[in-house]
């Protein structure tokens, strides 16, 4: 699989990142939308060493999987999405110092795919 990463920092606290990936053929068939989905939130927290790990799933529409986390060294949110075999990913990280902004929320939100 060949991940699609876009990043953009305005300074070295903050990172505001998206991805994609085509999962069509190594899409787990056995699994539902649901284990895909927190299997997705749970290797990335576990990538960053997450102490802390909160989720909100939502599966109407383009089913997603929300968490923010708390790391040694990072504080962020992110999503991941399945939309017809394709995650997309997109996560706001701030140093862990700081708090999470408004921010993360208003860029979370901008992700519309289009058919």
């Amino acid at each position: 699989m060949t991940l699609h990463l876009a990043t953009y920092s305005h300074d070295t606290n903050v990172a505001y990142m998206s991805d994609w990936v085509n999962i069509g053929a190594d899409y787990p068939a056995n699994k539902t939308i649901t284990q895909i989905l927190e299997d997705s939130r749970d290797a990335a927290v576990k990538n960053i060493n997450a102490t802390s790990v909160t989720t909100k799933l939502n599966l109407s529409g383009n089913p997603f999987v929300e968490y923010s986390f708390k790391s040694k060294d990072f504080v962020g949110k992110g999503r991941f999405y399945i939309i017809n075999k394709y995650q997309y990913g997109i996560i706001a990280i701030y140093g862990s110092k700081m708090e999470i902004s408004s921010d993360a929320d208003t860029f979370l939100q901008s992700f519309r795919h289009i058919d």
